[in-house]
């Protein structure tokens, strides 16, 4: 009997070793689909329309702001804590994930600056483009 138990007792306590250890490798790489909004102060800047869409298929949309007409758009790739955004091989945008948010590290894009802060948020491109809309025309 006794050797049932700590059989019983080891078995458990290797699933729960597995379990956690996979929940910790998948909380690294977890980077929410969706829309994420150019931000400053933690507040959506309503005067830069720049965005990012993070697509399920790794496939990615950078609108880098209201008028400019090229907007990148390639793969992504995710090594731990750290979002690569490749558009091809001269052009690559590289962000550390934090939370809902993903702020922009490394850039060859003369554009933008590093430490550009980007959150997530629930709103579509449509809803969120409106919102910008509605903002300045007040």
């Amino acid at each position: 009997m006794n050797k049932k138990v700590f059989l019983s007792l080891l078995m458990i306590t290797i699933t729960c070793i597995l379990i956690f250890a996979y929940n910790i490798n998948n909380s690294r790489n977890n980077l929410k689909k969706g829309l994420y909004v150019y931000v400053k102060n933690d507040e959506e800047v309503t005067t830069n329309w720049s965005w990012i869409k993070i697509e399920d298929n790794n496939k990615f949309i950078f609108h880098r702001g209201l008028g400019i007409s090229y907007r990148p758009t390639g793969e992504y790739e995710i090594k731990e804590d750290m979002l690569l955004l490749k558009v091809n091989d001269q052009v690559e945008y590289e962000f550390e994930i934090k939370d809902k948010s993903i702020t922009l590290i490394r850039s060859k894009d003369e554009y933008f600056d590093t430490n550009i802060v980007f959150n997530h948020t629930d709103k579509s491109v449509e809803e969120f483009e409106k919102t910008l809309i509605n903002n300045n025309d007040n």
